[in-house]
This record gives C-alpha cells, sequence and structure tokens, in this order.
C-alpha cells in the first residue's frame, strides 16, 4: 500500500536562499558543486559537462532521468549501485511507471517536471525520526540536466538510502513528503562549500 501523498505537498513552494543549501553528507556537498561548477554562468549543466571522474564517491548514489514526451513519462538512464541495491533490482532502462506504483509515479512525474521546467533543484533531507517513515530512510538531490544545445533533457539526481540491508531490504521506497525547492535562477553566483 502506498503512503498517501497529500496535493499541496506533491510540488513544493520555491524558496529563496542568501546562499547555498548545507548539505550535512560530504558526497551530496561534492554532487551539488561539481553540477554548480560545471554550469558556469548557466541555469542547467550540460550532461556532456558532467566529469564521473571528479564524482567517484557519488557514483554509486546516482541516477539520471530522461523526459520523453511521447510516453508522457520519465526513463532511467543510469542508476548507480547503490540506487539499484535499495529497489532491489536495477532501476536503469526503465519507466516510472515500471519502477513504482502509479500513485508514486504521478508524484515524482510532476516534481520531476518541476526541476526541468523552471528549472529548480529539489533537496529532501533524512527525517529527524526515521524510525517514523513507513519506507525506506533517505536523503535526495534532484538537479536539472541539458543536452549540448542546452535544452533541458531531464533529472540528474542523487539518493543516500538509510537502512538495515538485512532487516528492511523489503521496505518500499517512497516520493518524500517535505521538499526544499529553489529555482536555478535565483542560486548564488558563487560555488556551494565542499566542508
Amino acid at each position: 500500500m502506498s503512503q498517501q501523498i497529500e496535493p499541496h505537498t506533491v510540488i513544493p513552494q520555491l524558496l529563496r536562499i542568501a546562499d547555498w543549501p548545507r548539505m550535512e553528507d560530504a558526497r551530496l556537498r561534492l554532487f551539488m558543486h561539481h553540477w554548480a561548477e560545471r554550469r558556469g554562468d548557466a541555469l542547467v549543466t550540460l550532461r556532456s559537462a558532467i566529469d564521473p571522474g571528479q564524482l567517484k564517491p557519488c557514483l554509486p548514489y546516482l541516477w539520471i532521468y530522461r523526459w520523453l514526451p511521447q510516453q508522457d513519462d520519465f526513463f532511467c538512464s543510469l542508476s548507480g549501485e547503490a540506487v539499484n541495491d535499495a529497489w532491489g533490482r536495477s532501476i536503469r532502462n526503465r519507466f516510472l511507471r515500471d519502477i513504482m506504483s502509479a500513485e508514486d509515479a504521478g508524484v515524482l512525474r510532476q516534481r520531476y517536471r518541476h526541476v526541468m521546467d523552471t528549472p529548480a533543484i529539489h533537496i529532501s533531507r533524512r527525517p529527524i525520526q526515521p524510525h517514523l517513515q513507513l519506507g525506506k530512510d533517505s536523503e535526495r538531490l534532484i538537479l536539472p540536466l541539458a543536452d549540448d544545445a542546452g535544452q533541458v533533457l531531464g533529472v540528474f539526481g542523487m539518493t543516500l538510502y538509510h537502512y538495515d540491508r538485512v532487516t528492511e531490504a523489503d521496505k518500499p521506497i517512497h516520493p518524500r513528503r517535505e521538499i526544499e525547492a529553489y529555482a536555478c535562477a535565483d542560486l548564488p553566483r558563487g560555488l556551494p562549500a565542499l566542508d
């Protein structure tokens, strides 16, 4: 049974910031820093500008979903080892609708479109009381990604899952309710801190 998502929590309100959002985990900070560094003065980073060699500690947690308008869905073109482990199978080369419930896929489809269309970044942080969660606990950073022509093609994300692989392996994964969203046009000019 999927977790009920209130309609007002599907698309988060855009927040304003004076400095980059603070991420507790060094891998998430590295991911945000690399994306921001590679985008330069543009709103969105080009996929070809991403250097996997610079993101080695992040690679198991990374994923890319491309928007395919003719399918009206997002298609997973990259999923790291830790992401696949959390899902219990590889999610690469699958549509959102094939990975999760229709309700959860609908929520993520709207959020990912928000990231693309605004463009914006979305952050979901680890809950204060993870034992109250109905599914696997996670921290997530979702960023827009563009093709070489500068057209936003989808979302580039990183998810750190926190769960016991023995006792909680079968817990489901649901979209998080608490999302921070920031328009790329409002992000600070400098780079996010690495420490």
